[in-house]
């Protein structure tokens, strides 16, 4: 969790630096921003203060410097700004603990053949001396291929934990395209009924057309219909005028009076 904390605050220092990662130290401002982040509950000044007092930071600095180091501000943090925590984080071996320790073994594995040698060659040239250097000559041979054989066995482990992991990627890799072959076969069906349901829209749309143009069709007979009719009631009117159908006229005069037209 701390190791996530820290990457956050050296990431939020490489954003906000004019010079990104290149960058060697922070304003107050920014500084004061990251003292927020850490929860620390002072300012800056009051941080150079401490670590002055502690002798992690040289007295000769100016007190009204503009800034800080990011490394200053995690020592306050985690409370190691005293004198020889800031030594020990000056002089210890970087890397990762298998490297250091695989450092340390050969370099211990030097220093035994560099005082053999020493010793070989600082004694007179005796049978005793010889076979006593090369009984210690053959044990060492014989420690140095058991280290050997270690890390050659270590790396084979190392090698089949690296193929076992890569073969799960590959596993997890097969799933995830699987996953993506049902989403895309999903993806189509769901374009497949859209494709349905707009061509059924066409087809209601073109019906609505039609239905349209007959009711403008019968709107139209019906116009014609009504016009006939008026021409025919027209028509019988003028018959009803003329002398020569007089029981004709005078029926049709009482219907007119009577209403029923």
């Amino acid at each position: 969790m701390e190791a996530e904390n820290i990457f956050q605050y050296v990431e939020y220092a490489v954003r906000t630096h004019p010079e990104g990662a290149s960058g060697s130290s922070l304003d107050d401002g920014v500084a004061q921003d990251l003292l927020d982040k850490m929860n620390a509950g002072c300012d800056v000044p009051e941080v150079r203060a401490r670590l002055r007092a502690t002798g992690v930071l040289s007295s000769n600095v100016d007190e009204h410097s503009s800034s800080i180091s990011i490394l200053h501000l995690l020592l306050f943090r985690y409370e190691a700004y005293n004198l020889n925590t800031f030594s020990n984080l000056l002089t210890r071996p970087q890397g990762c603990v298998s490297s250091s320790a695989r450092a340390e073994q050969l370099l211990q594995t030097a220093k035994e053949a560099i005082d053999m040698a020493s010793a070989v060659g600082g004694r007179p040239a005796s049978s005793s001396t010889c076979a006593s250097s090369s009984a210690a000559s053959a044990s060492a041979k014989e420690k140095h291929a058991q280290r050997l054989e270690q890390l050659a066995l270590q790396s084979k482990i190392n090698a089949c934990a690296l193929e076992a992991n890569a073969t799960a990627m590959e596993s997890q890799a097969a799933a995830m395209e699987a996953m993506a072959a049902v989403k895309e076969n999903e993806a189509q069906s769901l374009e497949e009924k859209a494709s349905a349901a707009e061509a059924i829209a066409d087809n209601l749309e073109a019906a609505a057309a039609v239905a349209e143009a007959l009711a403008l069709e019968a709107e139209a007979q019906a116009a014609a219909s009504a016009a006939h009719l008026a021409a025919c009631l027209k028509a019988v009117g003028s018959v009803n005028n003329q002398s020569t159908f007089p029981i004709f006229s005078q029926w049709s005069n009482k219907v007119y009076s009577c209403g029923s037209y």
